[in-house]
């Protein structure tokens, strides 16, 4: 029985006596006749109300039976307790008000005491080394557990003057130790060996001296003015001129590691084994090893931690800082706390916690949100054994997961972080990804945020992840017409991701739909399937474009329809409706597609007067006439009518005239649909098929005023001799051709308009 329980049963009423003390009260009062008809039926009606506490007493410890048999229960003691003679029934109310005390007692003792035992019981089973030593009649016995194992003599016969010296203690970020009190516990030295121990017999309690004993030969050492104590036998000792140095206590011999030279001297927690030491002289400290040599430059303020890469110390003013080995400050701010922990350094401001890797890159985003500000464990021992621990969290890292469980008075959550996460955003130019969200930079830097997505489906991030795939900045798609013309080239393979417009318009890749995003506003503006703005930026990481016009061809993801809109600076805007099957850009004008018909709108959206649509898809124009395909054939329209009905393998359009090739020779029509060369002249017969694009055509043709020069191409990549034909229709001798026209008269395939 503890002393609480001890208490506890001092303080509970002794029934009977209770009811003896009651009884005799009470029989003077029956004697006298004192109580009176309307005293008993006083007494009838609190027994009503007793028996109903009593009831419900009954209930809540024994769970008596059925409703119905609770009410028989209560009507049979109510038929008995009107047959008990006065005396008794008086005594019955004496014993239910001792059994309500008793109740009340056992619930303000007994259920907070297993309340206490349950907290307790969550608590590491921690438990404080005892006394290695008991003072005796001026002797001092040491003890390892209950053996005596040496003995030490008083100089001076006082238990408080002559006892084992205590150790200081380190500023290094370590739990703090408290009694119940809330004082810290000052620790004893330990007995090293079972044959040293630092013991102090001063005279006078100004003295400041620890002599180490040795109790195998009963003889003092040597003196040392401060000790803390290590593992493997690792004392830091201060001398009388209280500079610090290191020593070793082995089982035959005392080692001197580092001599006594230093202000300040602590082996670094947490190391497998003790390789470093924190030192400071002149106001400065350095890590060093325990051979003395000096590993880091200086660094301003107390060292608390460290690990291979980093040095953690703390300002006068208590904010924390974290230094390189080459003592370059990592933070541009102090924090209110930092860790270091397996190369990630975890830092708090203002009970939120963020997480760095080791070269200063963030591990999330917008940090965890802490309950309490115990930053620094501190551990409540009562007799010896932890009782209460004060924590705002606790971090491990497992195969790049950061498991980090929140404290408050009476609950624990645990955040997970994907370290995976960090890892792969330190490798993307401009942008970020931490659970679940994209974050946009101004600044390769990424210093200044400006904008941020949430993602509706979350990136996969693992081991092996090099580049987002879920979640993103949007691809371009190529929608531009190539077949069959000069205007446009096929870049579909160095398309890349979207730029952002203007700092504040970015496409979104969000699963499979293309999200147009204000990153100003934080807010959608529209969901594509596909989209083309002509950047084809060739790379998959963030660039950026002025706002000032950017128009773009996009798919609609709720109709599928496409039409065109175009990104200013003053907003989104729509330029051709989307309700088109497809739509192409082709040099100046936009080739669209609804119920199988085709025509031109031109760049603002607008649609051409007198054009008729076409029944195959347009693929090229020169002026008022234009190019179509079907079946890999080519056909020639001017914008309101066919030229010809004939079809051809390859036509190309100039300003009066255009160039039919069928059967692997070239003619020349004007558009009135008249053959100005011979149908199978061999001077034009071709050798080539390559019409467009890069390379040597199959022929090109240069127009004068009334002739037009032709050059076929050769396999070798060069042109045959030059074959002048009349525009009269009467052939002339091959000559040196005139300049050619500079007012768009086209030589077949090489031009190349981009637009």
């Amino acid at each position: 029985m503890d002393e609480k329980e001890k208490n506890t049963t001092k303080e509970v009423p002794d029934l009977e006596a209770l009811s003896r003390s009651a009884l005799e009260n009470l029989e003077p009062s029956l004697d006298d006749n004192q109580i009176d008809k309307s005293d008993l039926e006083e007494f009838d009606a609190g027994m009503h109300d007793a028996s109903l506490i009593f009831k419900t007493e009954v209930e809540k410890k024994e769970e008596l039976e059925k409703e119905e048999s609770k009410k028989s229960f209560i009507k049979n003691i109510g038929n008995k307790w009107k047959n008990l003679p006065k005396k008794k029934k008086i005594i019955v109310i004496v014993g239910i008000v001792l059994l309500l005390i008793l109740i009340i007692v056992g619930i303000i003792f007994l259920i907070p005491k297993k309340a206490t035992e349950e907290e307790t019981s969550k608590l590491p089973d921690v438990i404080l080394s005892g006394e290695n030593y008991r003072y005796e009649n001026g002797t001092l016995i040491f003890l390892d557990g209950d053996n005596e194992i040496g003995t030490y003599e008083c100089e001076n016969k006082d238990q408080e003057r002559c006892k084992v010296s205590s150790l200081e203690e380190d500023h290094f970020d370590e739990p703090i130790k408290l009694d119940e009190d809330g004082n810290k516990i000052v620790f004893s030295s330990p007995i090293y060996e079972n044959r040293y121990v630092f013991i102090i017999d001063h005279k006078n309690e100004s003295d400041k001296d620890i002599i180490l004993y040795d109790m195998k030969e009963n003889k003092k050492v040597t003196t040392v003015y401060g000790i803390k104590n290590y593992k493997e036998g690792y004392v830091a000792f201060k001398d009388d001129e209280s500079h610090w140095g290191l020593k070793k206590i082995e089982s035959e011999e005392i080692k001197d590691i580092i001599p006594s030279e230093y202000d300040e001297l602590g082996i670094l927690p947490n190391q497998d084994k003790v390789s470093k030491v924190a030192v400071m002289k002149n106001s400065h400290s350095y890590i060093a090893d325990v051979a003395n040599k000096i590993l880091s430059k200086a660094i301003p303020n107390r060292i608390v931690a460290s690990d291979d890469k980093h040095i953690v110390t703390v300002s006068e003013d208590k904010k924390y800082h974290v230094y390189d080995y080459n003592a370059k400050e990592l933070h541009d701010t102090p924090r209110d706390y930092i860790r270091v922990l397996q190369n990630y350094i975890i830092a708090v401001d203002d009970k939120t916690l963020y997480v760095y890797d080791d070269e200063n890159h963030p591990m999330i985003m917008d940090g965890v949100k802490l309950k309490n500000d115990s930053y620094q464990v501190k551990e409540t021992y009562k007799r010896k054994k932890l009782s209460k621990l004060e924590r705002s969290f606790e971090a491990s890292v497992v195969e790049k997961v950061l498991n980090i469980t929140i404290y408050d008075e009476e609950n624990e959550e645990t955040r997970t972080i994907n370290l995976l996460e960090g890892e792969l955003s330190k490798t993307l130019a401009f942008l970020n990804y931490f659970d679940g969200t994209l974050y946009i930079y101004k600044n390769e830097e990424k210093k200044d945020v400006i904008g941020r997505y949430t993602c509706e489906h979350k990136n996969n991030i693992e081991t092996s992840t090099k580049t987002l795939e879920n979640c993103r900045i949007a691809s371009e798609s190529f929608l531009r017409e190539t077949r069959g013309n000069s205007k446009e080239r096929d870049l579909s393979s160095k398309t890349g991701w979207i730029p952002i417009f203007g700092e504040k318009y970015a496409f979104i890749k969000d699963g499979e739909a293309n999200i147009l995003y204000d990153l100003a506003k934080g807010s959608k503006i529209a969901t594509y399937k596909t989209i083309d703005t002509s950047s084809y930026t060739e790379v998959n990481e963030i660039t950026f474009i002025s706002a000032s016009e950017v128009p773009f061809i996009a798919q609609s993801n709720s109709s599928n329809k496409y039409g065109v809109a175009k990104i200013t600076s003053e907003g989104v805007s729509s330029v051709i409706d989307f309700k088109y099957d497809s739509i192409k850009k082709l040099g100046d004008y936009y080739v669209v597609e609804e119920n199988g018909k085709y025509a031109l709108v031109t760049s603002k959206g607008q649609s051409i007067e007198n054009f008729n649509e076409k029944s195959s898809p347009i693929v090229d124009y020169h002026k008022n006439y234009v190019k179509t395909t079907k079946d890999d054939m080519y056909f020639v329209h001017s914008f309101e009518r066919p030229v010809s009905d004939n079809a051809y393998n390859y036509i190309e359009l100039y300003d009066e005239y255009y160039a039919a090739v069928l059967n692997g020779y070239v003619m020349i029509y004007d558009y009135q649909n008249k053959l100005i060369t011979k149908e199978r002249d061999e001077r034009l017969k071709l050798n080539l098929t390559n019409y467009t694009g890069d390379g040597t055509k199959a022929f090109k043709m240069t127009f004068q005023k009334d002739s037009v020069t032709v050059e076929i191409g050769q396999s070798n990549n060069t042109y045959g001799s030059k074959t002048i034909i009349s525009l009269k229709g009467e052939e002339e001798e091959p000559k040196q051709p005139e300049e050619p026209k500079t007012d768009n008269q086209n030589n077949g395939g090489t031009t190349n308009d981009e637009s």
